[in-house]
Protein backbone atom coordinates (compact mmCIF):
# COMPACT_ATOMS: atom_id res chain seq x y z
CA UNK A 1 0.00 0.00 0.00
CA UNK A 2 0.87 3.79 -0.09
CA UNK A 3 2.93 5.63 2.39
CA UNK A 4 0.08 8.15 2.59
CA UNK A 5 -2.68 5.29 2.98
CA UNK A 6 -0.12 4.15 6.27
CA UNK A 7 0.31 7.65 7.33
CA UNK A 8 -3.29 8.35 7.49
CA UNK A 9 -4.25 4.80 8.97
CA UNK A 10 -1.46 5.65 11.95
CA UNK A 11 -3.00 9.26 12.26
CA UNK A 12 -6.38 7.56 12.89
CA UNK A 13 -5.53 4.80 14.82
CA UNK A 14 -3.30 6.52 17.33
CA UNK A 15 -4.81 10.36 17.22
CA UNK A 16 -8.04 10.02 16.03
CA UNK A 17 -10.16 7.13 16.35
CA UNK A 18 -7.75 4.81 19.32
CA UNK A 19 -10.49 3.29 20.62
CA UNK A 20 -12.10 1.75 17.74
CA UNK A 21 -9.79 -0.15 17.01
CA UNK A 22 -9.40 -1.34 20.38
CA UNK A 23 -13.15 -2.31 21.02
CA UNK A 24 -12.82 -4.25 17.23
CA UNK A 25 -9.77 -6.16 17.99
CA UNK A 26 -11.50 -6.90 21.31
CA UNK A 27 -14.92 -8.38 19.73
CA UNK A 28 -12.92 -10.02 16.57
CA UNK A 29 -11.07 -11.97 19.07
CA UNK A 30 -14.03 -13.63 20.49
CA UNK A 31 -14.65 -16.55 19.43
CA UNK A 32 -17.92 -19.13 20.52
CA UNK A 33 -15.52 -22.29 21.21
CA UNK A 34 -14.22 -20.02 24.31
CA UNK A 35 -16.34 -20.83 27.13
CA UNK A 36 -15.79 -17.28 28.21
CA UNK A 37 -16.34 -15.70 25.10
CA UNK A 38 -20.35 -15.31 25.64
CA UNK A 39 -19.40 -13.02 29.01
CA UNK A 40 -17.03 -11.17 27.85
CA UNK A 41 -19.50 -9.98 24.91
CA UNK A 42 -22.04 -9.50 27.36
CA UNK A 43 -19.62 -7.69 29.39
CA UNK A 44 -18.29 -5.50 26.77
CA UNK A 45 -21.54 -4.55 25.85
CA UNK A 46 -23.23 -3.33 29.04
CA UNK A 47 -20.40 -1.31 29.66
CA UNK A 48 -22.33 1.60 28.31
CA UNK A 49 -26.05 1.55 28.81
CA UNK A 50 -26.61 3.27 25.11
CA UNK A 51 -24.35 1.01 23.48
CA UNK A 52 -26.64 -2.14 25.72
CA UNK A 53 -29.54 -0.34 24.60
CA UNK A 54 -28.96 -0.01 20.72
CA UNK A 55 -27.79 -3.68 20.59
CA UNK A 56 -30.95 -5.00 21.93
CA UNK A 57 -33.13 -2.83 19.81
CA UNK A 58 -31.39 -4.36 16.43
CA UNK A 59 -31.21 -7.87 18.08
CA UNK A 60 -35.47 -7.19 17.80
CA UNK A 61 -35.58 -6.28 14.73
CA UNK A 62 -37.19 -8.28 12.16
CA UNK A 63 -33.62 -8.64 10.35
CA UNK A 64 -32.03 -10.56 12.85
CA UNK A 65 -34.95 -11.97 15.25
CA UNK A 66 -38.06 -12.58 12.37
CA UNK A 67 -39.53 -14.70 15.16
CA UNK A 68 -40.35 -11.63 17.34
CA UNK A 69 -39.15 -13.28 20.32
CA UNK A 70 -38.78 -10.89 22.62
CA UNK A 71 -34.78 -10.31 24.46
CA UNK A 72 -34.15 -8.15 26.94
CA UNK A 73 -30.73 -9.25 27.98
CA UNK A 74 -28.02 -9.64 26.04
CA UNK A 75 -26.94 -13.06 27.52
CA UNK A 76 -30.73 -14.15 26.28
CA UNK A 77 -29.87 -12.39 22.56
CA UNK A 78 -26.68 -15.05 22.20
CA UNK A 79 -29.04 -18.06 23.82
CA UNK A 80 -31.40 -17.32 21.45
CA UNK A 81 -29.92 -15.60 18.01
CA UNK A 82 -26.04 -17.60 18.21
CA UNK A 83 -22.90 -15.66 19.54
CA UNK A 84 -21.75 -14.93 16.02
CA UNK A 85 -24.61 -13.06 15.25
CA UNK A 86 -24.82 -10.59 18.43
CA UNK A 87 -20.94 -10.33 18.00
CA UNK A 88 -21.42 -8.56 14.58
CA UNK A 89 -24.66 -6.43 16.35
CA UNK A 90 -22.13 -5.24 18.65
CA UNK A 91 -19.23 -4.51 16.36
CA UNK A 92 -21.89 -2.34 14.41
CA UNK A 93 -23.43 -0.67 17.31
CA UNK A 94 -19.58 -0.33 18.99
CA UNK A 95 -18.21 0.78 15.44
CA UNK A 96 -21.04 3.63 15.13
CA UNK A 97 -20.39 4.77 18.75
CA UNK A 98 -16.85 6.00 17.96
CA UNK A 99 -17.61 7.72 14.66
CA UNK A 100 -19.10 11.05 15.28
CA UNK A 101 -18.88 13.87 13.42
CA UNK A 102 -21.98 16.14 12.74
CA UNK A 103 -20.28 18.11 10.09
CA UNK A 104 -19.68 14.98 7.92
CA UNK A 105 -22.87 13.53 8.78
CA UNK A 106 -24.39 13.30 5.54
CA UNK A 107 -21.73 11.63 3.84
CA UNK A 108 -21.19 8.91 7.48
CA UNK A 109 -24.68 7.81 7.38
CA UNK A 110 -24.41 7.06 3.16
CA UNK A 111 -21.49 4.78 4.36
CA UNK A 112 -22.85 3.09 7.08
CA UNK A 113 -26.12 2.36 5.39
CA UNK A 114 -24.30 0.70 2.61
CA UNK A 115 -22.21 -1.06 3.90
CA UNK A 116 -24.89 -2.72 6.50
CA UNK A 117 -26.67 -3.18 3.28
CA UNK A 118 -23.88 -4.85 1.82
CA UNK A 119 -22.97 -7.64 5.08
CA UNK A 120 -26.87 -8.24 4.96
CA UNK A 121 -26.76 -8.96 1.75
CA UNK A 122 -23.84 -10.85 1.56
CA UNK A 123 -24.91 -12.97 4.42
CA UNK A 124 -28.50 -13.66 2.29
CA UNK A 125 -26.31 -15.26 -0.08
CA UNK A 126 -24.62 -17.64 2.02
CA UNK A 127 -28.30 -18.48 4.26
CA UNK A 128 -27.11 -22.05 3.26
CA UNK A 129 -23.87 -22.25 4.84
CA UNK A 130 -23.39 -22.95 8.39
CA UNK A 131 -23.12 -19.46 11.03
CA UNK A 132 -19.77 -19.09 11.17
CA UNK A 133 -19.39 -19.18 7.69
CA UNK A 134 -22.59 -16.27 7.57
CA UNK A 135 -21.37 -14.31 10.33
CA UNK A 136 -18.01 -14.17 8.74
CA UNK A 137 -19.09 -12.76 5.07
CA UNK A 138 -21.03 -10.32 6.91
CA UNK A 139 -18.33 -9.01 8.96
CA UNK A 140 -15.94 -9.20 5.86
CA UNK A 141 -18.87 -6.58 3.97
CA UNK A 142 -19.31 -4.44 6.71
CA UNK A 143 -15.66 -3.63 7.61
CA UNK A 144 -14.40 -3.74 3.63
CA UNK A 145 -14.97 0.38 3.63
CA UNK A 146 -13.62 1.05 7.07
CA UNK A 147 -11.20 3.50 6.03
CA UNK A 148 -13.54 5.75 4.34
CA UNK A 149 -16.18 5.32 7.87
CA UNK A 150 -13.14 6.08 10.02
CA UNK A 151 -12.33 9.68 7.32
CA UNK A 152 -15.48 10.77 7.92
CA UNK A 153 -16.32 9.66 11.59
CA UNK A 154 -13.15 11.67 12.60
CA UNK A 155 -12.91 14.88 13.82
CA UNK A 156 -13.30 17.56 11.59
CA UNK A 157 -10.84 18.24 9.32
CA UNK A 158 -9.39 20.41 6.56
CA UNK A 159 -9.16 17.16 4.59
CA UNK A 160 -13.00 16.41 4.68
CA UNK A 161 -14.04 19.75 4.09
CA UNK A 162 -11.71 20.00 0.79
CA UNK A 163 -13.25 16.46 0.05
CA UNK A 164 -16.80 17.60 0.71
CA UNK A 165 -16.32 20.53 -1.43
CA UNK A 166 -14.90 18.54 -4.07
CA UNK A 167 -17.88 15.91 -4.62
CA UNK A 168 -20.48 18.36 -3.88
CA UNK A 169 -22.36 16.10 -1.71
CA UNK A 170 -22.81 13.35 -4.12
CA UNK A 171 -21.32 10.22 -2.80
CA UNK A 172 -22.30 8.64 -5.86
CA UNK A 173 -19.91 10.91 -8.47
CA UNK A 174 -17.92 9.20 -10.93
CA UNK A 175 -15.29 11.52 -9.90
CA UNK A 176 -15.44 9.98 -6.39
CA UNK A 177 -12.24 8.11 -6.79
CA UNK A 178 -9.84 10.72 -8.30
CA UNK A 179 -11.39 12.89 -5.73
CA UNK A 180 -10.16 10.82 -2.60
CA UNK A 181 -6.88 9.94 -4.33
CA UNK A 182 -6.22 13.87 -5.04
CA UNK A 183 -7.23 15.03 -1.54
CA UNK A 184 -5.90 11.75 0.77
CA UNK A 185 -2.78 10.98 -1.69
CA UNK A 186 -4.03 6.76 -1.47
CA UNK A 187 -7.68 5.38 -1.98
CA UNK A 188 -10.03 4.74 0.61
CA UNK A 189 -9.77 0.92 -0.31
CA UNK A 190 -5.94 0.98 0.61
CA UNK A 191 -6.60 3.62 3.29
CA UNK A 192 -9.26 0.16 4.75
CA UNK A 193 -6.67 -2.46 4.25
CA UNK A 194 -3.78 -0.17 6.20
CA UNK A 195 -5.96 0.65 9.10
CA UNK A 196 -6.91 -2.85 9.07
CA UNK A 197 -4.19 -4.24 9.03
CA UNK A 198 -3.03 -2.28 11.93
CA UNK A 199 -5.74 -4.27 13.91
CA UNK A 200 -4.67 -7.14 13.28
CA UNK A 201 -7.76 -8.64 11.09
CA UNK A 202 -8.18 -11.63 9.92
CA UNK A 203 -6.28 -12.48 6.28
CA UNK A 204 -9.95 -13.45 4.85
CA UNK A 205 -11.08 -9.71 6.37
CA UNK A 206 -7.91 -7.65 5.00
CA UNK A 207 -8.38 -9.68 1.46
CA UNK A 208 -11.60 -7.99 0.86
CA UNK A 209 -9.98 -4.59 0.87
CA UNK A 210 -7.59 -5.85 -1.77
CA UNK A 211 -8.08 -5.17 -5.72
CA UNK A 212 -8.65 -8.68 -6.58
CA UNK A 213 -9.86 -10.85 -3.26
CA UNK A 214 -8.16 -14.22 -3.40
CA UNK A 215 -10.03 -16.24 -1.58
CA UNK A 216 -14.10 -16.85 -2.04
CA UNK A 217 -14.97 -15.19 1.26
CA UNK A 218 -13.02 -11.85 0.01
CA UNK A 219 -14.59 -12.06 -3.23
CA UNK A 220 -18.60 -12.33 -1.99
CA UNK A 221 -17.88 -9.47 0.68
CA UNK A 222 -15.94 -6.91 -2.51
CA UNK A 223 -18.54 -7.72 -4.59
CA UNK A 224 -21.30 -7.25 -2.10
CA UNK A 225 -20.10 -3.51 -1.11
CA UNK A 226 -19.41 -2.86 -5.32
CA UNK A 227 -23.24 -3.81 -6.37
CA UNK A 228 -24.61 -2.06 -3.06
CA UNK A 229 -23.08 1.29 -4.69
CA UNK A 230 -24.00 0.80 -8.20
CA UNK A 231 -26.97 2.43 -9.60
CA UNK A 232 -28.97 -0.33 -11.83
CA UNK A 233 -27.33 -0.76 -15.26
CA UNK A 234 -25.16 -3.11 -17.05
CA UNK A 235 -22.61 -2.69 -14.36
CA UNK A 236 -24.31 -3.57 -11.63
CA UNK A 237 -25.86 -6.60 -13.81
CA UNK A 238 -22.59 -8.06 -14.66
CA UNK A 239 -21.25 -7.62 -10.94
CA UNK A 240 -24.59 -9.44 -9.63
CA UNK A 241 -23.48 -12.29 -12.03
CA UNK A 242 -20.13 -12.73 -11.04
CA UNK A 243 -21.46 -13.09 -7.53
CA UNK A 244 -24.34 -15.39 -8.43
CA UNK A 245 -21.03 -17.89 -10.01
CA UNK A 246 -19.08 -17.68 -6.76
CA UNK A 247 -21.68 -18.15 -4.88
CA UNK A 248 -23.57 -20.94 -7.20
CA UNK A 249 -26.69 -18.60 -6.99
CA UNK A 250 -28.49 -18.21 -10.32
CA UNK A 251 -30.26 -14.42 -11.19
CA UNK A 252 -33.61 -14.78 -9.34
CA UNK A 253 -31.73 -16.09 -6.02
CA UNK A 254 -28.95 -13.08 -6.23
CA UNK A 255 -31.97 -10.38 -7.07
CA UNK A 256 -34.12 -11.93 -4.52
CA UNK A 257 -31.03 -11.37 -1.70
CA UNK A 258 -30.51 -8.10 -2.46
CA UNK A 259 -34.19 -7.29 -2.03
CA UNK A 260 -34.18 -8.86 1.31
CA UNK A 261 -31.43 -6.93 1.96
CA UNK A 262 -32.92 -3.65 1.16
CA UNK A 263 -36.06 -4.34 3.00
CA UNK A 264 -33.70 -4.98 6.05
CA UNK A 265 -31.58 -1.94 5.49
CA UNK A 266 -34.70 1.18 7.23
CA UNK A 267 -35.69 -0.98 10.50
CA UNK A 268 -31.70 -1.99 11.20
CA UNK A 269 -30.82 2.30 10.69
CA UNK A 270 -33.43 2.68 12.93
CA UNK A 271 -32.55 0.62 15.32
CA UNK A 272 -28.83 1.85 15.35
CA UNK A 273 -30.30 5.94 15.60
CA UNK A 274 -29.44 6.31 12.04
CA UNK A 275 -32.04 9.22 10.43
CA UNK A 276 -33.64 7.18 7.58
CA UNK A 277 -35.88 9.60 4.67
CA UNK A 278 -37.57 6.18 3.92
CA UNK A 279 -38.67 6.41 7.65
CA UNK A 280 -41.03 9.36 6.53
CA UNK A 281 -42.80 7.51 3.85
CA UNK A 282 -46.49 6.65 5.74
CA UNK A 283 -47.63 2.84 5.01
CA UNK A 284 -50.05 2.61 2.49
CA UNK A 285 -53.31 0.32 2.21
CA UNK A 286 -52.65 -2.22 -0.84
CA UNK A 287 -55.02 -1.66 -3.46
CA UNK A 288 -55.83 -4.00 -6.61
CA UNK A 289 -57.68 -4.18 -9.46
CA UNK A 290 -60.82 -4.43 -8.94
CA UNK A 291 -61.97 -4.99 -12.57
CA UNK A 292 -59.21 -7.69 -12.84
CA UNK A 293 -60.59 -9.48 -9.46
CA UNK A 294 -64.56 -9.70 -10.58
CA UNK A 295 -63.14 -11.34 -14.01
CA UNK A 296 -61.20 -13.84 -12.80
CA UNK A 297 -64.23 -14.84 -9.89
CA UNK A 298 -66.49 -14.73 -12.51
CA UNK A 299 -64.56 -17.29 -14.69
CA UNK A 300 -63.92 -19.17 -12.21
CA UNK A 301 -67.99 -19.42 -10.96
CA UNK A 302 -68.66 -19.90 -14.57
CA UNK A 303 -69.87 -23.65 -14.78
CA UNK A 304 -70.17 -23.47 -18.62
CA UNK A 305 -66.27 -22.65 -18.90
CA UNK A 306 -64.43 -26.54 -18.56
CA UNK A 307 -61.58 -25.01 -16.52
CA UNK A 308 -58.67 -27.73 -16.20
CA UNK A 309 -56.31 -27.65 -12.84
CA UNK A 310 -53.98 -25.91 -14.35
CA UNK A 311 -56.60 -23.30 -15.90
CA UNK A 312 -58.24 -22.73 -12.20
CA UNK A 313 -54.25 -22.55 -10.61
CA UNK A 314 -53.40 -19.84 -12.98
CA UNK A 315 -56.50 -18.06 -12.42
CA UNK A 316 -56.52 -17.98 -8.69
CA UNK A 317 -52.31 -17.07 -8.65
CA UNK A 318 -53.80 -13.79 -11.51
CA UNK A 319 -56.64 -12.98 -9.28
CA UNK A 320 -54.70 -12.79 -6.12
CA UNK A 321 -51.75 -11.05 -7.73
CA UNK A 322 -53.36 -8.53 -10.37
CA UNK A 323 -57.02 -8.51 -8.29
CA UNK A 324 -56.25 -7.88 -4.91
CA UNK A 325 -52.68 -6.62 -5.66
CA UNK A 326 -50.34 -8.10 -3.75
CA UNK A 327 -47.01 -7.99 -4.87
CA UNK A 328 -45.61 -11.19 -4.96
CA UNK A 329 -47.74 -14.81 -4.91
CA UNK A 330 -46.74 -18.28 -5.18
CA UNK A 331 -49.46 -21.23 -5.56
CA UNK A 332 -47.88 -24.76 -4.31
CA UNK A 333 -48.81 -28.06 -5.69
CA UNK A 334 -49.30 -31.36 -3.33
CA UNK A 335 -46.73 -33.99 -4.73
CA UNK A 336 -46.69 -36.94 -3.03
CA UNK A 337 -47.14 -35.10 0.68
CA UNK A 338 -44.87 -32.34 -0.60
CA UNK A 339 -46.17 -28.74 -1.73
CA UNK A 340 -43.85 -27.99 -4.58
CA UNK A 341 -44.09 -24.03 -5.68
CA UNK A 342 -45.40 -24.28 -9.60
CA UNK A 343 -46.99 -20.64 -10.08
CA UNK A 344 -45.39 -17.53 -9.25
CA UNK A 345 -45.92 -13.88 -9.75
CA UNK A 346 -43.74 -10.91 -8.77
CA UNK A 347 -40.89 -9.41 -8.86
CA UNK A 348 -37.49 -11.86 -7.72
CA UNK A 349 -39.78 -15.39 -6.96
CA UNK A 350 -38.39 -17.29 -9.95
CA UNK A 351 -36.06 -18.79 -7.64
CA UNK A 352 -39.21 -19.99 -5.14
CA UNK A 353 -40.24 -22.64 -7.96
CA UNK A 354 -36.72 -24.03 -7.52
CA UNK A 355 -36.58 -23.60 -3.60
CA UNK A 356 -39.69 -23.08 -1.84
CA UNK A 357 -41.27 -26.33 -0.69
CA UNK A 358 -43.21 -27.46 2.56
CA UNK A 359 -43.55 -31.37 3.48
CA UNK A 360 -47.51 -32.01 4.15
CA UNK A 361 -46.58 -33.53 7.61
CA UNK A 362 -45.11 -30.55 8.81
CA UNK A 363 -48.28 -28.51 7.95
CA UNK A 364 -50.36 -31.15 9.43
CA UNK A 365 -48.40 -30.87 12.77
CA UNK A 366 -48.51 -27.32 12.38
CA UNK A 367 -50.70 -24.54 13.84
CA UNK A 368 -51.33 -23.12 10.18
CA UNK A 369 -53.61 -26.86 9.51
CA UNK A 370 -56.55 -25.19 10.22
CA UNK A 371 -55.93 -22.11 8.10
CA UNK A 372 -55.30 -24.25 4.88
CA UNK A 373 -57.80 -26.99 5.30
CA UNK A 374 -60.69 -24.34 6.30
CA UNK A 375 -60.45 -20.43 5.96
CA UNK A 376 -57.05 -18.42 4.58
CA UNK A 377 -55.70 -16.01 6.97
CA UNK A 378 -52.90 -13.64 7.35
CA UNK A 379 -49.93 -15.10 8.78
CA UNK A 380 -47.15 -13.17 10.81
CA UNK A 381 -43.73 -15.24 10.10
CA UNK A 382 -42.56 -16.61 13.11
CA UNK A 383 -43.95 -20.67 13.60
CA UNK A 384 -42.67 -23.73 13.41
CA UNK A 385 -43.80 -23.67 9.58
CA UNK A 386 -42.54 -20.29 9.19
CA UNK A 387 -38.81 -21.42 9.26
CA UNK A 388 -39.33 -23.31 6.61
CA UNK A 389 -40.06 -20.83 4.21
CA UNK A 390 -38.90 -17.48 5.44
CA UNK A 391 -35.15 -18.20 4.24
CA UNK A 392 -36.99 -17.60 1.01
CA UNK A 393 -39.92 -15.26 1.80
CA UNK A 394 -38.16 -12.79 3.95
CA UNK A 395 -39.62 -11.23 7.41
CA UNK A 396 -42.87 -10.20 5.69
CA UNK A 397 -46.47 -10.63 6.79
CA UNK A 398 -48.36 -13.25 4.64
CA UNK A 399 -51.41 -14.58 3.33
CA UNK A 400 -51.94 -17.70 3.23
CA UNK A 401 -55.02 -20.30 2.21
CA UNK A 402 -55.52 -23.70 0.53
CA UNK A 403 -57.15 -25.15 -2.35
CA UNK A 404 -58.81 -28.44 -1.59
CA UNK A 405 -60.61 -31.20 -3.32
CA UNK A 406 -62.00 -34.48 -2.31
CA UNK A 407 -61.14 -33.67 1.30
CA UNK A 408 -57.75 -33.53 0.27
CA UNK A 409 -55.39 -30.01 0.20
CA UNK A 410 -54.30 -29.60 -2.95
CA UNK A 411 -52.65 -26.98 -3.33
CA UNK A 412 -51.49 -23.99 -1.09
CA UNK A 413 -51.51 -20.48 -2.19
CA UNK A 414 -49.39 -17.58 -0.42
CA UNK A 415 -49.15 -13.85 -1.14
CA UNK A 416 -46.97 -10.47 0.38
CA UNK A 417 -46.37 -6.85 -0.65
CA UNK A 418 -42.88 -8.14 -0.81
CA UNK A 419 -40.40 -5.18 0.01
CA UNK A 420 -43.06 -2.47 0.11
CA UNK A 421 -44.69 -0.64 2.80
CA UNK A 422 -48.31 -1.79 2.23
CA UNK A 423 -50.50 -2.42 4.22
CA UNK A 424 -52.34 -5.87 4.15
CA UNK A 425 -55.69 -4.60 5.49
CA UNK A 426 -59.73 -7.03 5.88
CA UNK A 427 -60.74 -6.01 2.23
CA UNK A 428 -57.58 -7.51 1.08
CA UNK A 429 -57.84 -10.77 3.43
CA UNK A 430 -60.73 -10.63 2.29
CA UNK A 431 -60.75 -10.67 -1.39
CA UNK A 432 -57.95 -13.16 -0.71
CA UNK A 433 -60.31 -15.76 0.94
CA UNK A 434 -62.73 -14.42 -1.75
CA UNK A 435 -60.93 -15.84 -4.60
CA UNK A 436 -59.93 -19.16 -2.67
CA UNK A 437 -63.81 -19.61 -1.78
CA UNK A 438 -65.00 -19.21 -5.72
CA UNK A 439 -61.83 -21.87 -6.25
CA UNK A 440 -62.75 -24.55 -4.22
CA UNK A 441 -66.26 -24.61 -4.86
CA UNK A 442 -64.95 -24.92 -8.78
CA UNK A 443 -62.68 -27.86 -7.31
CA UNK A 444 -65.30 -29.66 -6.28
CA UNK A 445 -67.59 -30.25 -9.76
CA UNK A 446 -64.74 -31.38 -11.21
Amino acid sequence: MSSASEEWAARLNKVELPGLSQVITKLLSLTDSDESAASELAAIALNDAAVTSKILKTANSAAFNPSGAKLNTISRAIVYLGFDQVRSIAISVMMLEHLKNDAARPYLDVVIGDSLCAASFAKHLNADENDQVKESVFIAALLARVGELAFWGAKASKEQRILMSSLEGSMKSIQRISAVKNVLGCSFDELSYDLSKGWNLSDEILDTMQAKPTTRLGGIAKLSTQIIQQPEGAVRDKLMATIGRLCAKGAAEVASALEYARADQPEVLKALGIENDDEQIEEQVLEGDSVKLMAVLKDLSDPSNQASLDVIFRLVTEGIFQGVGLRRVALMINVKGVFETRYTLGSATGHWKEFLRINSELLDSSELRNISYASPSLVVLGSELDARIQQQIGHNEILFGGLVKADRVVALVIGDVGTEKLQIDEKAQGEFAHVLMQANQRLALI
